[in-house]
Protein backbone atom coordinates (compact mmCIF):
# COMPACT_ATOMS: atom_id res chain seq x y z
CA UNK A 1 0.00 0.00 0.00
CA UNK A 2 2.84 2.34 0.83
CA UNK A 3 4.51 1.51 -2.46
CA UNK A 4 1.36 2.52 -4.31
CA UNK A 5 1.19 5.79 -2.38
CA UNK A 6 4.82 6.49 -3.20
CA UNK A 7 4.16 5.75 -6.87
CA UNK A 8 1.14 8.05 -6.95
CA UNK A 9 3.14 10.75 -5.22
CA UNK A 10 5.79 10.46 -7.88
CA UNK A 11 3.20 10.83 -10.62
CA UNK A 12 1.72 13.91 -8.94
CA UNK A 13 5.15 15.48 -8.65
CA UNK A 14 5.76 14.80 -12.34
CA UNK A 15 2.47 16.47 -13.35
CA UNK A 16 3.15 19.39 -11.05
CA UNK A 17 6.50 19.89 -12.73
CA UNK A 18 4.87 19.68 -16.16
CA UNK A 19 2.25 22.35 -15.37
CA UNK A 20 4.84 24.55 -13.73
CA UNK A 21 6.89 24.30 -16.90
CA UNK A 22 3.85 25.22 -19.02
CA UNK A 23 3.12 28.24 -16.90
CA UNK A 24 6.69 29.35 -17.20
CA UNK A 25 6.62 29.01 -21.02
CA UNK A 26 3.30 30.87 -21.22
CA UNK A 27 4.72 33.67 -19.10
CA UNK A 28 7.55 34.20 -21.57
CA UNK A 29 5.04 34.64 -24.40
CA UNK A 30 4.23 38.32 -23.90
CA UNK A 31 3.27 39.04 -27.53
CA UNK A 32 0.57 41.69 -28.01
CA UNK A 33 -1.23 43.28 -30.96
CA UNK A 34 -2.77 46.75 -30.72
CA UNK A 35 -4.81 48.59 -33.35
CA UNK A 36 -4.09 52.22 -34.18
CA UNK A 37 -6.94 54.70 -34.00
CA UNK A 38 -5.41 57.02 -36.60
CA UNK A 39 -7.75 58.95 -38.89
CA UNK A 40 -9.07 56.62 -41.58
CA UNK A 41 -8.37 53.42 -39.62
CA UNK A 42 -10.78 51.18 -37.72
CA UNK A 43 -9.58 50.29 -34.22
CA UNK A 44 -12.74 48.90 -32.60
CA UNK A 45 -15.77 46.82 -33.57
CA UNK A 46 -17.62 48.74 -36.28
CA UNK A 47 -20.33 48.76 -38.93
CA UNK A 48 -19.23 48.82 -42.59
CA UNK A 49 -21.45 49.21 -45.63
CA UNK A 50 -21.98 45.89 -47.43
CA UNK A 51 -19.40 45.43 -50.18
CA UNK A 52 -17.32 48.24 -48.70
CA UNK A 53 -13.98 48.10 -46.94
CA UNK A 54 -12.18 49.22 -43.83
CA UNK A 55 -8.54 49.81 -42.97
CA UNK A 56 -6.67 48.54 -39.95
CA UNK A 57 -3.21 49.42 -38.75
CA UNK A 58 -1.49 47.45 -36.03
CA UNK A 59 1.61 47.25 -33.88
CA UNK A 60 2.70 43.81 -32.69
CA UNK A 61 5.38 43.39 -30.03
CA UNK A 62 6.96 40.24 -28.64
CA UNK A 63 10.06 39.15 -26.75
CA UNK A 64 9.88 35.96 -28.80
CA UNK A 65 10.79 36.27 -32.47
CA UNK A 66 7.73 36.73 -34.68
CA UNK A 67 7.76 34.78 -37.92
CA UNK A 68 4.48 35.08 -39.82
CA UNK A 69 1.21 36.97 -39.90
CA UNK A 70 -2.18 35.82 -41.14
CA UNK A 71 -5.50 37.66 -41.40
CA UNK A 72 -8.60 35.50 -41.01
CA UNK A 73 -12.32 36.05 -41.51
CA UNK A 74 -14.23 33.87 -39.07
CA UNK A 75 -11.10 31.71 -38.62
CA UNK A 76 -10.71 31.16 -42.36
CA UNK A 77 -7.80 32.77 -44.18
CA UNK A 78 -8.95 36.09 -45.62
CA UNK A 79 -8.79 36.07 -49.42
CA UNK A 80 -6.67 39.01 -50.49
CA UNK A 81 -4.02 38.69 -47.79
CA UNK A 82 -1.60 35.82 -48.15
CA UNK A 83 0.32 34.65 -45.11
CA UNK A 84 3.19 37.08 -44.80
CA UNK A 85 6.65 36.52 -43.40
CA UNK A 86 7.73 39.15 -40.92
CA UNK A 87 10.99 40.77 -41.95
CA UNK A 88 14.05 39.97 -39.86
CA UNK A 89 14.31 43.56 -38.68
CA UNK A 90 10.78 43.43 -37.26
CA UNK A 91 11.10 40.35 -35.05
CA UNK A 92 10.38 42.22 -31.82
CA UNK A 93 8.17 45.08 -33.11
CA UNK A 94 6.13 44.70 -36.28
CA UNK A 95 3.98 47.54 -37.68
CA UNK A 96 1.81 47.08 -40.76
CA UNK A 97 -1.65 47.74 -42.15
CA UNK A 98 -4.28 46.20 -44.41
CA UNK A 99 -7.42 47.18 -46.31
CA UNK A 100 -10.14 44.57 -45.89
CA UNK A 101 -13.16 44.33 -48.20
CA UNK A 102 -16.26 42.98 -46.50
CA UNK A 103 -19.05 40.81 -48.02
CA UNK A 104 -22.17 42.49 -49.38
CA UNK A 105 -24.38 40.89 -46.75
CA UNK A 106 -24.45 38.47 -43.85
CA UNK A 107 -22.32 38.74 -40.76
CA UNK A 108 -21.36 39.95 -38.31
CA UNK A 109 -17.85 38.83 -39.27
CA UNK A 110 -14.85 38.47 -36.99
CA UNK A 111 -11.57 39.51 -38.55
CA UNK A 112 -8.45 38.30 -36.78
CA UNK A 113 -4.84 39.39 -37.04
CA UNK A 114 -2.78 36.37 -36.01
CA UNK A 115 0.95 36.42 -35.32
CA UNK A 116 2.93 33.17 -35.32
CA UNK A 117 6.41 32.34 -34.15
CA UNK A 118 9.30 31.40 -36.42
CA UNK A 119 9.69 28.08 -38.18
CA UNK A 120 7.45 26.17 -40.55
CA UNK A 121 5.05 25.22 -37.77
CA UNK A 122 5.38 28.33 -35.65
CA UNK A 123 3.00 28.51 -32.72
CA UNK A 124 0.42 31.26 -32.38
CA UNK A 125 1.89 34.11 -30.35
CA UNK A 126 -0.90 36.67 -30.40
CA UNK A 127 -4.29 37.37 -31.93
CA UNK A 128 -6.40 40.52 -32.24
CA UNK A 129 -10.07 40.30 -33.21
CA UNK A 130 -12.35 42.98 -34.57
CA UNK A 131 -16.05 42.37 -35.25
CA UNK A 132 -17.57 44.01 -38.33
CA UNK A 133 -21.33 44.32 -38.77
CA UNK A 134 -22.62 44.73 -42.32
CA UNK A 135 -24.67 47.91 -42.62
CA UNK A 136 -26.77 49.47 -45.35
CA UNK A 137 -26.76 53.10 -46.39
CA UNK A 138 -28.55 55.03 -49.09
CA UNK A 139 -26.08 56.73 -51.38
CA UNK A 140 -26.78 60.40 -51.90
CA UNK A 141 -26.21 62.51 -55.01
CA UNK A 142 -24.19 65.71 -55.00
CA UNK A 143 -25.06 68.44 -57.51
CA UNK A 144 -22.06 70.42 -58.77
CA UNK A 145 -21.51 73.07 -61.41
CA UNK A 146 -18.43 74.54 -63.03
CA UNK A 147 -17.14 76.59 -65.95
CA UNK A 148 -14.08 75.45 -67.91
CA UNK A 149 -11.93 77.11 -70.52
CA UNK A 150 -11.08 75.26 -73.69
CA UNK A 151 -7.80 73.35 -73.41
CA UNK A 152 -6.97 74.21 -77.00
CA UNK A 153 -6.66 78.00 -77.10
CA UNK A 154 -7.82 79.32 -73.74
CA UNK A 155 -4.68 79.81 -71.63
CA UNK A 156 -6.36 82.01 -69.01
CA UNK A 157 -9.10 79.83 -67.53
CA UNK A 158 -8.57 76.36 -66.14
CA UNK A 159 -9.63 73.56 -68.47
CA UNK A 160 -9.62 70.61 -66.08
CA UNK A 161 -12.00 69.67 -63.28
CA UNK A 162 -11.73 67.50 -60.19
CA UNK A 163 -14.98 66.12 -58.80
CA UNK A 164 -13.16 65.08 -55.65
CA UNK A 165 -11.79 68.53 -54.81
CA UNK A 166 -14.46 70.45 -56.79
CA UNK A 167 -11.69 72.65 -58.15
CA UNK A 168 -10.78 73.84 -61.64
CA UNK A 169 -7.13 73.31 -62.58
CA UNK A 170 -4.82 74.67 -65.23
CA UNK A 171 -2.72 72.04 -66.92
CA UNK A 172 0.41 72.91 -64.92
CA UNK A 173 -1.29 73.61 -61.56
CA UNK A 174 -0.11 71.87 -58.42
CA UNK A 175 -2.17 68.74 -57.86
CA UNK A 176 -3.65 68.76 -61.35
CA UNK A 177 -2.16 65.46 -62.51
CA UNK A 178 -3.29 63.64 -59.39
CA UNK A 179 -6.79 65.09 -59.04
CA UNK A 180 -8.23 65.90 -62.47
CA UNK A 181 -11.19 63.75 -63.54
CA UNK A 182 -11.98 65.29 -66.92
CA UNK A 183 -11.01 68.13 -69.23
CA UNK A 184 -12.77 70.31 -71.79
CA UNK A 185 -11.71 71.59 -75.20
CA UNK A 186 -13.32 73.25 -78.18
CA UNK A 187 -11.75 72.25 -81.46
CA UNK A 188 -8.48 70.50 -82.14
CA UNK A 189 -5.86 70.26 -84.85
CA UNK A 190 -8.32 68.64 -87.23
CA UNK A 191 -11.27 70.75 -86.15
CA UNK A 192 -13.49 67.67 -85.98
CA UNK A 193 -14.14 67.23 -82.26
CA UNK A 194 -15.32 70.77 -81.41
CA UNK A 195 -16.93 70.86 -77.92
CA UNK A 196 -15.45 67.83 -76.18
CA UNK A 197 -15.06 66.44 -72.68
CA UNK A 198 -12.27 63.94 -72.21
CA UNK A 199 -10.44 61.73 -69.74
CA UNK A 200 -6.95 62.95 -68.81
CA UNK A 201 -5.64 59.61 -70.08
CA UNK A 202 -7.00 60.19 -73.62
CA UNK A 203 -3.98 60.03 -75.91
CA UNK A 204 -5.17 62.88 -78.16
CA UNK A 205 -5.45 65.13 -75.11
CA UNK A 206 -1.70 64.87 -74.77
CA UNK A 207 -1.25 66.78 -78.04
CA UNK A 208 -3.35 69.78 -76.98
CA UNK A 209 -1.93 73.23 -76.25
CA UNK A 210 -2.81 72.68 -72.57
CA UNK A 211 -2.39 69.14 -71.37
CA UNK A 212 -2.08 67.24 -68.12
CA UNK A 213 1.40 65.80 -67.72
CA UNK A 214 1.45 62.23 -66.39
CA UNK A 215 -2.26 62.03 -65.50
CA UNK A 216 -3.22 59.51 -62.83
CA UNK A 217 -7.01 59.32 -63.28
CA UNK A 218 -8.92 57.11 -65.72
CA UNK A 219 -12.45 58.30 -66.52
CA UNK A 220 -14.86 56.50 -68.84
CA UNK A 221 -17.85 58.14 -70.57
CA UNK A 222 -21.07 57.10 -72.26
CA UNK A 223 -23.78 59.06 -74.09
CA UNK A 224 -26.92 58.16 -72.12
CA UNK A 225 -30.55 58.03 -73.23
CA UNK A 226 -31.62 60.40 -70.44
CA UNK A 227 -33.24 63.69 -71.45
CA UNK A 228 -32.27 67.05 -70.01
CA UNK A 229 -35.53 67.16 -68.05
CA UNK A 230 -34.88 63.70 -66.60
CA UNK A 231 -31.42 64.86 -65.56
CA UNK A 232 -32.85 68.00 -63.95
CA UNK A 233 -35.35 65.89 -62.01
CA UNK A 234 -32.65 63.77 -60.34
CA UNK A 235 -32.46 64.68 -56.66
CA UNK A 236 -30.23 63.59 -53.83
CA UNK A 237 -31.85 60.14 -53.90
CA UNK A 238 -31.47 59.52 -57.64
CA UNK A 239 -28.49 57.19 -57.36
CA UNK A 240 -30.34 54.24 -58.92
CA UNK A 241 -31.05 56.27 -62.09
CA UNK A 242 -27.39 57.25 -62.38
CA UNK A 243 -26.10 53.73 -61.77
CA UNK A 244 -28.35 52.34 -64.49
CA UNK A 245 -27.40 55.05 -66.98
CA UNK A 246 -23.62 54.52 -66.83
CA UNK A 247 -23.38 50.73 -67.04
CA UNK A 248 -21.74 50.81 -70.49
CA UNK A 249 -19.29 53.68 -69.92
CA UNK A 250 -16.14 52.82 -71.88
CA UNK A 251 -15.25 55.89 -74.00
CA UNK A 252 -12.31 58.17 -73.19
CA UNK A 253 -14.07 61.23 -74.64
CA UNK A 254 -17.38 62.54 -75.99
CA UNK A 255 -17.28 65.23 -78.68
CA UNK A 256 -19.62 67.53 -80.64
CA UNK A 257 -21.54 68.68 -77.59
CA UNK A 258 -22.13 72.19 -78.91
CA UNK A 259 -25.44 73.42 -80.32
CA UNK A 260 -25.90 71.76 -83.67
CA UNK A 261 -23.43 69.00 -82.84
CA UNK A 262 -24.25 65.31 -83.01
CA UNK A 263 -24.33 65.06 -79.20
CA UNK A 264 -25.95 68.41 -78.47
CA UNK A 265 -28.34 68.18 -75.52
CA UNK A 266 -27.21 64.67 -74.64
CA UNK A 267 -26.57 63.72 -71.02
CA UNK A 268 -23.13 62.18 -70.57
CA UNK A 269 -22.54 59.45 -68.01
CA UNK A 270 -19.16 58.81 -66.44
CA UNK A 271 -17.38 56.38 -64.14
CA UNK A 272 -14.29 57.56 -62.27
CA UNK A 273 -11.57 55.03 -61.53
CA UNK A 274 -14.14 52.23 -62.00
CA UNK A 275 -15.95 53.36 -58.84
CA UNK A 276 -17.59 56.79 -58.54
CA UNK A 277 -20.49 57.33 -60.98
CA UNK A 278 -22.30 60.38 -62.25
CA UNK A 279 -23.81 62.43 -65.06
CA UNK A 280 -22.78 65.61 -66.88
CA UNK A 281 -25.05 68.09 -68.64
CA UNK A 282 -23.19 70.32 -71.06
CA UNK A 283 -24.28 73.96 -70.89
CA UNK A 284 -23.53 76.97 -73.03
CA UNK A 285 -20.33 78.03 -74.80
CA UNK A 286 -19.15 81.61 -74.37
CA UNK A 287 -16.80 82.86 -77.07
CA UNK A 288 -13.37 84.14 -76.15
CA UNK A 289 -11.50 87.15 -77.51
CA UNK A 290 -9.45 85.25 -80.08
CA UNK A 291 -10.88 86.35 -83.44
CA UNK A 292 -9.67 83.24 -85.26
CA UNK A 293 -10.81 80.74 -82.59
CA UNK A 294 -13.51 82.57 -80.57
CA UNK A 295 -15.15 79.41 -79.26
CA UNK A 296 -11.82 77.65 -78.78
CA UNK A 297 -10.59 80.51 -76.62
CA UNK A 298 -13.83 80.71 -74.65
CA UNK A 299 -15.50 78.78 -71.84
CA UNK A 300 -18.34 76.31 -71.33
CA UNK A 301 -20.56 75.50 -68.36
CA UNK A 302 -21.34 72.11 -66.89
CA UNK A 303 -23.76 70.70 -64.35
CA UNK A 304 -22.65 67.48 -62.67
CA UNK A 305 -24.58 65.00 -60.56
CA UNK A 306 -22.42 62.41 -58.84
CA UNK A 307 -23.13 59.61 -56.38
CA UNK A 308 -21.19 60.20 -53.17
Amino acid sequence: MKKINVLMLGVLVLFAGFFASCKKDAATNDATISLAGDVGYTATDATVTGGGSFKIKWTATSSTDMGFITIAQDNVAYVGWNEKEIASGSKSTYIDEATIKVPASGGPYTYSIIIYGTGTNGTELARKDIVITIGTTTATVSILSTSLGSATWNTTDGSFYSIGTQLVYKYDATGAAANVDFGYMYGDAGGSNLATIFSPEWASAQTLTQKITSPSKATKFVVTTLSASEFDAITETGNAIITSAVTSATAQYVNNLQVGGANAGKIIGFVLQNTKKGLIKFGTVTNGSNATYPQGSGTATFTIKVIN
